[in-house]
Parts: structure tokens; sequence; C-alpha cells
């Protein structure tokens, strides 16, 4: 259980659970000499500081966890909300400026899921990283889970969306506005729509759906295997966003030859382009339904671009270039 301390075996490796004074009674052994953080914040960094003379660390950064409020303001609705962040940003802005202005006695390495998260970070605390203290490292894609299997033509007119509804980060509000908008077309019939997801704002944003035959909507958590499965059966995917230092669920999709539907933001560019998906402005909606069109017109544009989607996740995100390259870089230089 994560919030008890206690000890465990998973597949082979000791797992250890618990607090700041577990982390630092494990250091104090003098047992290790490698410590990869992930989810940084002040209470890990004051255990990690006492040991910095025979430590090497490796930080992850993800996102949340050391962007300030304005990064994720789309995020709050009310003046009371926004309040609320600015207090909790404050205290994680200063946390991450302190750390940034002290790294200069540490043997410490940042990863970085994308060069634009690299680069976000770098003027939000107005700092520049050598290239030998980070890396750009993505999120590994399971490419074996979603496998690729080439596509029919009919596959263009399957078209899912399986988003988280917690946040407005997802957008999911642009994948509505682009169904109604696809609504207006003669071929709309001929389309098929599956929108699974979990939140707050699931029925709030999906009711205006329920009017629809061919959109299919539930309020549910898949596993993996499920979405894999649900990849085969569709050839569209439709995941708009608003900020993303990767976009995980995406990339699986086209692993699986899903062709994205999403918006050229933040690190978007990096992971997709105009010969693999469709790159809407953003907050636009009606080039994403624009795009789903012109699919729907050009089926060999389809297989091309499903089979292009397939092919640039491999090159990026697959084994070799996300674990592989993480396993190298913490087995580096150790003493």
């Amino acid at each position: 259980e994560v919030n008890k301390a206690g000890y465990r075996e998973f597949e082979g490796i000791d797992v250890v659970t618990g607090f700041t004074d577990k982390l630092e009674m494990v250091l104090a052994s003098g047992k290790i000499d490698t410590v990869c953080v992930h989810f940084l914040d002040r209470n890990m960094w004051n255990v990690l500081s006492k040991f910095k003379d025979h430590l090497r660390i490796i930080v992850w950064c993800h996102g949340s966890e050391i962007q300030p409020w304005w990064r994720r303001e789309f995020n709050y609705n009310t003046e009371e909300e926004l309040a609320q962040a600015k207090i909790l940003s404050q205290d994680r802005v200063q946390f991450w400026t302190d750390a940034f202005k002290n790294i200069g006695g540490y043997n410490i390495h940042f990863v970085f899921v994308s060069k634009y998260f690299r680069d976000e970070i770098f003027e939000d605390y107005k700092i520049e990283l050598t290239e030998q203290q980070y890396s750009i490292i993505h999120n590994y894609i399971n490419t074996e889970l979603f496998s690729y299997v080439p596509k029919s033509v009919e596959a263009r007119k399957h078209i899912l969306s399986i988003r988280p509804f917690g946040s407005r980060k997802y957008a999911n509000d642009l994948t509505v506005e682009c169904i109604k908008k696809l609504s207006e077309k003669a071929y709309f019939k001929d389309l098929n729509f599956h929108i699974i997801g979990r939140g707050d704002l699931f029925k709030p944003l999906t009711e205006e759906l329920d009017q629809f035959e061919n959109v299919t909507i539930e309020n549910k958590f898949l596993h993996q295997d499920d979405i894999a499965r649900l990849h085969k059966e569709n050839g569209i995917f439709i995941v708009p966003t608003r900020m993303d230092a990767q976009g995980v669920s995406r990339d699986e999709a086209m692993s699986s030859g899903l062709v994205p539907v999403t918006n050229a933001v933040a690190a978007i560019p990096e992971f997709v382009d105009e010969t693999c998906g469709i790159l809407a402005p953003e907050e636009d909606y009606l080039q994403m339904a624009e795009g789903i069109e012109d699919l729907y017109h050009n089926p060999e544009k389809f297989l091309e671009m499903s089979e292009m989607a397939a092919m640039r996740v491999r090159s990026q995100c697959s084994f070799e270039y996300t674990i592989n390259s993480e396993l190298k870089l913490i087995k580096r230089e150790i003493k």
C-alpha cells in the first residue's frame, strides 16, 4: 500500500515503501550510490542534500510538480481557484528556484521528456544547464502491446477518444465541438465515434452528444489491454490538448496505427507532423473536423498516414530510445 511503510518484492526486485525517514535510513547505510527521483519535492530534497557528497542523483521532470501556475491557467474556472493555485505554486516555484541555484555542489542530472519541456523550464526558472547536466528521453511506448496491424480503408470511419475528464488540459470540449461540426455533413452518419473517459467533466461535456446515434459514450477507466484492443477496432484517434510535455495516450494510439487528430501546441510538434497526423492550431476544432473530413474523402492518404504514425513512434519512443537510454544513463559514471 502506497501510504504505509513496508517492504515487499516485485518480480525479483526489493521494494521499500515509506516516507522521508525511511529514505534517509536507506541512504545512511552507504550502499546506495545512485538515486533516481520521480516527482522531486522539498521534503525529498532535504534528505538527498545530506548525502550529496556521496550520491549521484538523477531527477525526472514530468510536468505539474515543477510548472508554475501560469502554465496551467486554463484549469481554473473561478478567481478563487486561481488564487488557491497561485498560493500552491508559490511554494513549488520557490523550492525549484532554490534547488537550481544550489546544484553546483551536487552530482545531479535532469531528464526532460521533450525539448519543449526543457525550454519551458529553462525559461520559467531563468536557468541554462550544460549538455552534461541533462538528457531528453521521451516516455516509453510499448510497441509490442500497441502493435501495428495495417488498417483497412473502412477504419478511417471509426473514430476513438480515450481521455481523462478531470482537467481542461485534455480539451475534451474541442472533441465535442468537432463532432458537432461534423454532424452538419452529409457523410456524418457513415462515421462512428467512441468516447471513453472518467472525471468530473465527463457528464457535463458529453451530454450534448447523447443526441447522436453514431456516438457511443462510456464513463469508465480502461486497462492497457482493453485500450490496445480498441485501437485495433478504430482508425482515427481524436486527442486535442491544451498542454502536453509529450502525450503518451496519443503515442500509444499512433503505435497501433491510428491517425491522431490533435493541436499544434506545447510539445506536440515534436511527436506529430503533417505526414502522420492532423495538427490543428490551438483551440481550433474546425480544422480538426476538416482533417477528419479529408481522411474520409481520401482513404489512401489515411492508410499512408496510419503507417507513418506507427513508424514515427517506433523511431522515437520505442524501448531502444527510452528505457534503454535510461538504463545507459543510470549505469554511467557509477563509482
